[in-house]
């Protein structure tokens, strides 16, 4: 529409495959709103709306002035940049967007994570010591803790599988360099050296998915079955650890669920 201004065939073609588009967006944006957005649903729909409407406001008039006193394909050309700009805003902050696929519907009487995370988190830094995780781990039956700073901020967590993929040789290793070395130290001896890194000699960089109180049963459900986590740390909106949830948490409330239902 901005190189063909002039053509009024390729300017009605694009209008009603723009408004098709627009249509289906619109539909999908305000149900993905609603959905990510705060348990005061009216809230949600009233910040939505003015962001939407304060732009259809603007853009008639911004645009006839642009296409009356510049050049008659700006409006478009000018349309398509911002488009352009709203992909690229988004593609660089998508960390900060919530799952929308990952959301279900608040209504009713679902659980929220407040409701049934555990509360009393053990909490490490990232110079503690892989043998006293492994106590850790063991003496509180616990699969995962949460790697936090000085202030209790979320830097990542770390599981007892993680652990045991840093103290299992690897396969590459098994070669004459390797035949070598074990005849000098035992693999007693490796794994004993191993146990004195710390957690950042385990972790490896990966996206941490977090959970806030609020968020329901049915998205912490979500997200441990979609990437086969063990736990997941509860977060408030200082990126403090505050909870944590882990399969098992899940478990339990499926049964409660299921008895309740027979």
């Amino acid at each position: 529409m901005g190189i063909f201004t002039s053509n009024q065939i390729v300017l009605i073609v694009s209008i009603i495959f723009s408004g098709i588009l627009i249509g289906n967006n619109n539909t999908l944006l305000t149900t993905a709103m609603m959905d990510i957005g705060s348990k005061d649903r009216s809230t949600t729909s009233a910040a939505y709306n003015f962001i939407r409407f304060i732009g259809s406001a603007i853009a008639p008039l911004l645009a006839t002035a642009l296409g009356e006193n510049i050049a008659p394909n700006l409006p478009f050309v000018l349309g398509g940049i911002f488009v352009l700009v709203a992909i690229i805003f988004l593609f660089l902050n998508r960390k900060y967007l919530p799952d929308v696929d990952g959301v279900e519907d608040r209504g009713g009487n679902s659980l929220i994570v407040k409701d049934f995370m555990i509360q009393n988190v053990i909490k490490i830094g990232p110079e503690t010591k892989i043998i006293d995780i492994l106590k850790l781990l063991g003496a509180n039956n616990v699969s995962g803790l949460p790697v936090v700073d000085n202030n209790d901020k979320i830097i990542d967590i770390i599981t007892s599988g993680d652990i045991i993929r840093y103290l299992v040789p690897k396969e590459e290793a098994h070669d004459l360099f390797y035949s070598i070395y074990v005849e000098e130290e035992t693999q007693k001896d490796v794994l004993n050296k191993r146990v004195n890194d710390t957690v950042m000699d385990v972790l490896k960089p990966k996206k941490l998915y977090t959970l806030s109180k609020e968020d329901t049963f049915e998205k912490a459900m979500f997200i441990l079955s979609k990437h086969h986590f063990k736990v997941i740390p509860v977060i408030d909106n200082k990126n403090k650890v505050v909870g944590i949830v882990s399969r098992s948490d899940i478990n339990n409330n499926l049964i409660k669920m299921s008895l309740g239902d027979s």
